[in-house]
């Protein structure tokens, strides 16, 4: 500061301590004096410092205050709180006072602050404590976050105070609520951590609202603390702990005061780092105890003015080494009736990034001729190369080049998301100033109508806001297209990226740990199945006889044309062009591709450039913690055109093999016609037929550990070479394709050393599931040895066999023998059956079940699997009885769950959108595998039908009870569940009588034709079995001729499968 042109810098340091004061200037002499004259001296300072420098964060003047000296001086001396935002206290142990030499020097100090002529020192805020960053944090019970109007309210404010972390109590957010629920409460740029509240009352309810670059993670203490008075969430920021507490105002108060203690406690003995304690305590009646309490665990509450009315019911303590600045209790009485407290605390922990320089292509100017001419007149057309790999490097050296021309990549700052988005309208923002300027005014005046304008202006603000986002919402989903459209849905439903995030300052080390943990995993299993590996075979593959696949038939550019065209624009960090570029000029790219098919098939070489992956980890649930490597399951990203190439020689490979004698037709993986609900249903039809014959069936599910990634490469070729007849270029090409392969793991801009691979088969690839089904295609004759039945969906087996009083130990026996057997085949291919996780149960009658129990339990390999009472297999839970009641009950339960998410979202979208998303995360759920209800109870199919008609009111947005529910369900034209039902059996049906696939179907239904002339001969009719009892009613081969032979006779003589469907689901409309 300047006076009279002379420039002084001091420091003038206020200090009370052990009942004295002590004023101490920049020679570090120290004046003691008495609390009335320090108050009187003090009060003249404060009073007539100019307001401007007191607001200026200014390096002269810093207080101190101690422990017990904090309270007194802010609540006996107003004035020191005026001066509190440009004071920042110092840490540490408090310093020892001098006795003072000089009364002189410090007059003089005063002095010059009183004189009027001071220039403020345009020097830089510093921060008052070194290697420590300053987090905008907040604290707030909000009274219900459940509604996305609330969300959206948090979501301004967080952008208003521009908050970077705030820990909100009573969200009322249950378990059972609906992600859409849980995630909306993160504005775009925050997660949320959640604990959710106890029951189906009201209140209660924790959650953590973060920057997505802060370090937080749920803290291990979270799963051990468990308190009755009060709800508690711990996470870790960095190395501080912070505890968000609520306290429901009915509970005890000394049980509450006695559970509190022991968290204290218990937080000390087991924390390294600060505390930082905040939440609704509701301590209107004992503030002093709990203060006396915080005192003894050397504990400072910083919060200082009331919260709610005019009691202090929201607190924020901390430890006295953590520094805590600009403590404010903010009124946002429009969003609840608490006040919203917020501060600056210096903790030590990762740095905030605020902005992030990326570099990228604006390629939305490229024009797709002028690009189509660059490559047509370049080097790949005048002068391409001999071989695959030199081609494949020259299209990216060439493409490359010329998108540097067009398109240079240039820097650009990526600013951390607006957490109000783009959404808000200039209409919204309007209100919002105006809103705050009658706040202020109010504040000032405190009369009656300035307070009544103000909470107009609040209703006004917030219905701005809410209809802000909602049409945002409406207006990029009319702007989008059908593909891009679902991306907006989802960020209507929240379904969010599960990758760790990118802004640790130990990204590179996390790339590496998931790494490590990725190759040593399959490197121990490996390991463990190396000395069985090393024996001779003991099952031989069976022989090929048949013709043999060598060569590969030419490929042409509208062959490529039509496989670009209709490729997902997916593009990922391995694309040096992307997917939705190389479809704009999809006519160049087919000749380039289609050259280099060629030359690679005709040498059979797969482009060696192309067979990196970059492996991205995703996190298997959003509760785990993402710093645990075994938390993640890894996602493979390949090169858009090394997909091009694999999907063009499948079109070659495919046909032949599925024409093998060799190939397993019980295999319902990645083959037409076939699925998960064709392989359960003849399941399901085996099943249903022995119990009719009063037999029991004991099913084993198999399961295997990371199954594609063990696949072993010589023996999958010799596979193919004996058992399939691939020889020549086509094996040369196969065997290139898997050699050589390598990967790095990628967290945003960071990636793992390169890690070659010596087995597996790509899981993101185009050839991968089909490599790995003809892997272990002779599973099926090795389990027919055995005489027990199968069904296999890639690496997920199922066996079942029938029993009879008579003949259940020989039974079990040969079951037990085929387990064996095939644990001794995984280990000698080199894969590994997990038998902890396999399963067995034992089906029938109840009836049958009570009179019978053949077994308790089988032996895999010297493990014993228990008999369960349920099991889920291939997304159907299926009970020992047959009668689908958990089934039900889960599927209701996960229905309700997504319609409250629609119904979150309902008012933000039309009736088109809405019925889609309905269809997609709802109806889709309702039929899958529904074929196997027909015939359960009447009250499963009521308790599906209710989800249905709540499904419809909430698209429609009809509440009125007089409205019937079957009106509803024909005007989107559903049909009711008992028709759906039915209508899948019929379709499946139809659809295996045109195709005769899957074989293990078809065998199953048979046409009827009478031994003499009859007029029923042409009316294209199925023999039905006979059955004794109503389970064997509900098998496939017994239902399916029966509601196959009572539809009119014009609907079984249609051939289209299409035509089938739609004139069937007229039909059932017309049905009771």
């Amino acid at each position: 500061m300047a006076v009279a042109g002379i420039n002084l810098q001091f420091y003038l340091i206020l200090v009370f301590s052990l009942g004295q004061f002590y004023v101490q200037n920049d020679d570090t002499d120290f004046l003691k004096c008495n609390e009335s004259s320090f108050t009187g001296l003090y009060a003249d300072l404060t009073h007539k410092i100019d307001y401007d420098l007191r607001m200026t964060y200014y390096r002269p003047l810093v207080v101190y205050c101690g422990l017990n000296s904090y309270h007194l001086v802010s609540s006996t001396l107003h004035d020191f709180l005026l001066v509190h935002h440009w004071v920042r206290p110092t840490s540490g142990v408090p310093f020892t006072p001098k006795r003072g030499r000089s009364l002189r020097t410090v007059i003089i100090s005063i002095l010059l602050l009183l004189s009027g002529n001071i220039e403020l020192n345009p020097g830089p805020p510093i921060s008052p404590v070194r290697d420590q960053t300053a987090i905008n944090f907040g604290c707030w019970n909000i009274r219900s976050a459940a509604n996305r109007s609330k969300a959206t309210l948090l979501h301004d404010t967080i952008a208003e105070h521009q908050i970077d972390i705030i820990a909100i109590t009573e969200t009322w957010i249950n378990e059972s609520a609906p992600a859409a629920i849980k995630n909306d409460i993160a504005p775009p740029g925050f997660q949320a951590l959640h604990v959710h509240r106890a029951g189906e009352g009201r209140g209660g309810g924790l959650a953590i609202v973060y920057r997505s670059n802060l370090p937080v993670i749920n803290h291990p203490l979270q799963k051990q603390v468990k308190p009755v008075t009060f709800e508690l969430q711990l996470v870790k920021l960095g190395l501080t702990t912070l505890a968000n507490i609520y306290r429901p105002p009915s509970g005890s108060v000394n049980q509450f005061l006695d559970e509190f203690s022991d968290l204290l406690a218990l937080l000390y003995s087991q924390t390294a780092g600060k505390v930082v304690i905040c939440g609704d305590f509701n301590c209107r009646d004992f503030y002093d105890e709990l203060s006396d309490g915080l005192e003894s665990f050397g504990l400072i509450q910083h919060v200082q003015e009331a919260t709610r009315g005019e009691n202090l019911l929201d607190l924020l303590i901390t430890d006295i080494a953590t520094t805590v600045t600009d403590v404010r209790a903010t009124d946002e009485s429009f969003v609840s009736d608490h006040r919203l407290t917020t501060a600056k605390i210096f903790t030590k922990t990762y740095k905030i990034k605020i902005v992030e320089k990326v570099s990228r292509r604006n390629i939305s100017k490229l024009k797709p001729n002028v690009i189509e001419a660059e490559l047509r007149s370049s080097t790949l057309f005048t002068a391409p190369g001999e071989t695959a790999d030199e081609f494949a490097a020259q299209i990216k050296t060439v493409v490359t080049g010329t998108l540097d021309r067009l398109a240079p990549l240039r820097q650009y700052t990526r600013r951390p998301p607006n957490p109000t988005g783009k959404w808000l309208s200039p209409d919204a923002a309007l209100a919002k100033r105006r809103r705050r300027r009658l706040e202020r005014r109010w504040n000032k005046t405190e009369s009656e109508p300035d307070r009544v304008a103000y909470r107009q202006a609040c209703k006004e603000a917030n219905k701005l806001i809410i209809e802000s986002r909602e049409n945002n919402f409406k207006k990029r989903i009319a702007e989008s297209d059908q593909k891009d459209r679902w991306k907006v849905i989802t960020d209507l439903l929240h379904c969010g990226d599960n990758a760790p995030t990118s802004h640790y300052d130990d990204a590179q080390d996390l790339c590496n740990s998931f790494s490590s943990f990725f190759v040593s995993k399959i490197a121990n299993i490996k390991q463990h199945v190396a000395t069985v590996l090393k024996q001779a075979m003991t099952f031989l593959d069976p022989p090929h006889n048949g013709d043999e696949f060598a060569r590969l038939p030419i490929v042409t550019p509208a062959e490529v044309y039509k496989i670009l065209t209709n490729m997902p624009s997916k593009t990922s960090s391995i694309d040096f062009i992307s997917t939705k570029l190389l479809k704009e000029c999809a006519v160049v790219f087919s000749d380039i591709i289609a050259y280099l098919a060629n030359l690679s098939f005709k040498d059979g070489c797969f482009p060696g450039c192309y067979k990196s992956a970059a492996v991205i980890p995703r996190l298997k649930k959003t509760n785990l913690d993402v710093k645990l490597p075994t938390n993640y399951r890894p996602i493979s990203n390949l090169n858009n055109i090394s997909k091009v190439l694999e999907r063009l020689f499948l079109n070659r490979f495919q046909s032949h093999v599925v024409r093998s004698p060799n190939y397993n037709s019980y295999q319902s993986a990645y083959r037409k016609n076939h699925s998960t609900e064709t392989a359960l249903t003849a399941t399901m039809d085996y099943i249903y037929r022995a119990a009719d014959r009063s037999e029991s069936t004991v099913l084993v599910a198999l399961d295997l550990s990371a199954a594609f990634d063990l696949v072993d490469h010589t023996l999958l070729l010799d596979r193919l070479r004996c058992s399939f007849g691939i020889t020549g270029p086509a094996l040369q090409w196969l065997a290139s394709y898997l050699t050589q392969r390598t990967q790095v793991v990628t967290i945003g801009k960071f990636s793992s050393p390169i890690v070659d691979l010596a087995c597996g088969v790509p899981q993101g690839s185009v050839i991968g599931p089909l490599l790995f089904t003809l892997y272990i295609s002779p599973l099926a004759q090795l389990i027919s040895r055995f005489g027990i039945f199968h069904q296999q969906f890639a690496d997920d087996s199922q066996l079942y066999i029938a029993l009879s009083p008579s003949n259940a130990v020989p039974c079990i026996e040969r079951l037990e023998q085929c387990l064996s057997a095939l644990q001794q085949w995984f280990l000698q291919n080199g894969l590994q059956l997990n038998a902890d996780k396999s399963d067995c149960i034992l089906f029938g009658t109840a009836q049958r079940l009570k009179t019978f129990q053949p077994l308790n339990s089988v032996d895999i390999s010297g493990t014993i699997v228990p008999v369960s009472t349920s099991i889920k297999t291939l997304g159907v839970t299926i009970d020992a009885n047959l009668t689908f009641n958990e089934h039900v009950k889960l599927l209701s339960n996960a229905c309700y769950y997504h319609i409250r998410a629609l119904r979150n979202i309902r008012s933000s979208i039309d009736l088109e959108t809405a019925k889609s998303i309905a269809c997609a995360i709802v109806n889709s759920r309702l039929d899958y595998a529904n074929i196997l209800l027909y015939g359960v109870s009447k009250a499963n199919v009521l308790k599906l039908q209710r989800v249905q008609n709540t499904l419809a009111r909430v698209v429609v947005r009809s509440w009125n009870p007089n409205t019937k529910t079957a009106d509803l369900l024909k005007s989107l034209h559903w049909l009711p569940i008992h028709h759906r039902i039915t209508f899948k059996l019929l379709a499946v049906t139809h659809k295996v009588m045109m195709t005769r696939e899957p074989v293990y179907l078809a065998s199953l239904i048979e046409h009827y034709s009478p031994t003499r002339s009859l007029r029923s001969s042409d009316r294209n009719l199925l023999v039905i079995p006979r059955c004794r009892l109503n389970v064997g009613a509900r098998a496939f081969s017994v239902a399916a001729p029966r509601l196959w032979n009572a539809l009119p006779d014009e609907l079984r003589c249609v051939d289209s499968i299409t035509s089938f469907r739609s004139k069937l689901k007229t039909h059932l409309f017309t049905q009771p």
